[in-house]
């Protein structure tokens, strides 16, 4: 009851209307134009290098773990920011502000991914779309790894950012093993969105989810 009386009256506030209104335009934009624009990076030929990383490490399908942790972090995130407009709103920008980021990087920096990839299909889309065929080639960053680092950045609470960043790093590991991804790929995720969420605080300080989503008042007055 309290998360529904919160959202009442934020949505009472113009301010809060624009920002979600905002936020909502910026989701789709990004979201249709990193889809397309992976069509185009499918049809490009990139580089490929040697990773002594790979090398250490075992070879395995790994993707059930993988999708399993992503929907389950994309969901507790959902979730606990849910509760609040605010700090909902700042989570999406990040995450559009990620796909934003990631169309840039893999623009300047084609790459194929390593000779023994195993193909990393979303299991759920593969049930419903029987012609759905994985992406090989959206590489730099990997975007598994970054999704689950948007929720550690903006978890506004240690403990969720703590098990949002361990699940991260398996997140990390397992693409790794699965060799859909070079070790820089997942190295570099987090950094890229640090500098998103800084980017993002730095144009709207007042966006800011300072507290806990637990926090039993949100900051929604313009």
């Amino acid at each position: 009851m309290l998360a529904v009386e919160t959202w009442k009256d934020a949505l009472r506030s113009a301010e809060m209307q624009r920002r979600l209104v905002v936020t909502v335009l910026l989701v789709v934009s990004a979201g249709v134009g990193f889809s397309l624009f992976v069509q185009w990076v499918e049809r490009r030929p990139g580089a490929v290098f040697e990773d002594p990383v790979l090398a250490l490490l075992p070879r395995a399908d790994l993707t059930w773990l993988i999708f399993g942790l992503i929907y389950a972090i994309v969901a507790a995130a959902l979730i606990r920011a849910g509760r609040r407009p605010r700090a909902l709103a700042r989570l999406l920008q990040v995450y559009a502000g990620m796909l934003f980021a990631r169309t840039v990087v893999m623009y300047l920096l084609p790459l194929d991914p390593p000779p023994d990839a195993i193909a990393l299909a979303d299991p759920i889309v593969a049930a419903l779309f029987s012609s759905a065929s994985a992406p090989t080639r959206d590489l730099f960053f990997s975007g598994h790894t970054a999704t689950a680092c948007v929720a550690a950045f903006t978890a506004g609470d240690r403990r969720w950012a703590l098990a949002f960043a361990s699940a991260a790093v398996v997140v990390a590991i397992a693409v790794l093993v699965q060799r859909v991804h070079y070790t820089i790929d997942v190295v570099c995720a987090p950094v890229f969105v640090a500098v998103v969420v800084r980017v993002r605080d730095l144009v709207d300080p007042r966006g800011r989810a300072l507290t806990s989503v637990c926090a039993p008042n949100d900051e929604f007055v313009g």
